[in-house]
């Protein structure tokens, strides 16, 4: 089994479809009869079940947060003990958090017991004499139920990639793996098709539905240990680990390689699409999942400045010279900043020479020092007007056309060019 989908599979229970004959049951065991709980849990690892015991509830919160089980055996006296009603909550919370089924053990249940647990939102129980004949049947249905349930949550329903809620789930997993040297290394690569829009206008949205298609089953061809998540639109986020960059690097090219020479048909129409993708590694924890993904943002911006189909890695210092530009439009005349800013916008999404933000204001004190600041864009200032700032901004005749400040623009923010006032 890839190593990575094992991981996901020992921390969060998911699995394809056919990894599901080899999962085993992930049980968290609460019983503090010894002998009991002794004769159950050699039941259960006989029948290659993973098992790990709590002889109180209040450990069983802690481990149910540490090594999230997809199952709970309680036996009913602890569940039904009014001291353990608090632990019990923090508990069932946990459970339902990570989907996890619940099944009370013990010698027989009363009606008045049984409304208790349905109180609880534990809705399976077990007597003992129906251990053998019942327990892994139940278990192993409530497991497959659930697959089902966190396939639905946590992928796509269009492409079968997984989305960005298991994107969160996956990545709070990850910092103890790498703080016990589980995982020396995770790679996130931000990866989007060029072009993408022209590919739906031209051949319509059924030919970018397949397209999108066919490119998460390509990436399963080429990095079947890997997970992929779409992040929305074209843009996908691949996620490997204890992957030597070497090796992921000339993967990742002969895929991209691949991928770009495969032939895609709208009718009796044959095109080519290719992407561009960013990466970062992280063998640290602690970074938080915004930043890691701002970085490989700023690396796949920098391969489409290179002209796209290209994979490029994060560099702080290249990034910084090379990051998109946040163009405010400063002028007191509305129709003139709002001219300037709409033109601007369309131009730039016809040529699509490099990403920009645009916002258009009366005056710098209108904007935020929160956008003033954002860290992935380099702010730049177009007026008719002499503006007071630290800012770069290029001053425009008050006659000038929107193709001369258009050009006059492009020439102040080329990537590496010195912008400064003019």
């Amino acid at each position: 089994m890839p190593e990575l989908q094992a991981w996901i599979n020992r921390q969060v229970g998911l699995t394809h479809a056919e990894q599901r004959s080899c999962s085993k049951p992930n049980i968290l065991l609460i019983i503090q009869d010894a002998n009991y709980r002794h004769s159950i849990q050699t039941y259960l690892e006989t029948h290659k079940a993973i098992v790990n015991v709590a002889l109180t509830v209040q450990d069983a919160v802690e481990l149910a947060e540490n090594l999230q089980p997809n199952t709970v055996i309680i036996h009913k006296d602890l569940l039904l003990d009014d001291t353990q009603t608090n632990a019990i909550t923090e508990l069932r919370a946990a459970t339902l958090k990570q989907l996890s089924s619940m099944i009370a053990i013990g010698e027989s249940f009363t009606d008045s017991e049984l409304q208790a647990f349905y109180q609880l939102h534990v809705f399976d129980h077990v007597s003992k004499e129906q251990l053998s004949d019942v327990l892994l049947t139940l278990i192993h249905s409530k497991l497959d139920v659930r697959h089902r349930v966190l396939e639905t949550i946590w992928r796509d329903d269009q492409t079968g990639a997984y989305n960005r809620t298991f994107l969160k789930v996956v990545y709070a997993s990850i910092a103890p793996h790498l703080r016990q040297r589980e995982l020396t290394n995770v790679t996130y690569t931000m990866i989007d098709l060029d072009h993408f829009k022209q590919v739906n206008d031209r051949f319509g949205h059924h030919a970018g539905d397949q397209v999108l298609t066919d490119f998460v089953e390509s990436a399963s061809e080429f990095f079947p240990e890997g997970l992929l998540f779409r992040l929305g639109g074209e843009e996908f986020l691949l996620l490997t680990v204890n992957m030597d960059e070497s090796t992921y690097t000339a993967r990742m090219e002969e895929w991209r390689t691949t991928f770009s020479t495969r032939i895609h048909v709208a009718g009796d129409a044959p095109f080519h699409v290719t992407f561009s993708s960013g990466y970062t590694m992280f063998p640290q924890e602690g970074a938080e999942l915004d930043h890691v993904l701002k970085e490989a943002d700023a690396a796949l911006y920098e391969a489409k400045y290179r002209g796209r189909n290209q994979l490029v890695r994060f560099s702080s210092e290249r990034v910084a010279a090379a990051r998109p530009t946040y163009l405010f439009v400063i002028d007191e005349d509305a129709f003139w900043r709002q001219a300037v800013a709409e033109y601007m916008a369309v131009r730039l999404n016809m040529e699509r020479l490099q990403p920009m933000k645009v916002l258009a204001a009366e005056s710098l004190s209108e904007l935020s020092q929160e956008v003033l600041d954002e860290e992935m864009y380099r702010p730049f200032i177009v007026s008719r007007s002499v503006v007071t700032t630290d800012i770069p901004y290029c001053r425009v005749d008050a006659d000038a056309g929107l193709l001369d400040v258009y050009e006059l623009v492009m020439r102040q923010t080329a990537p590496g060019e010195a912008s400064g006032v003019s």
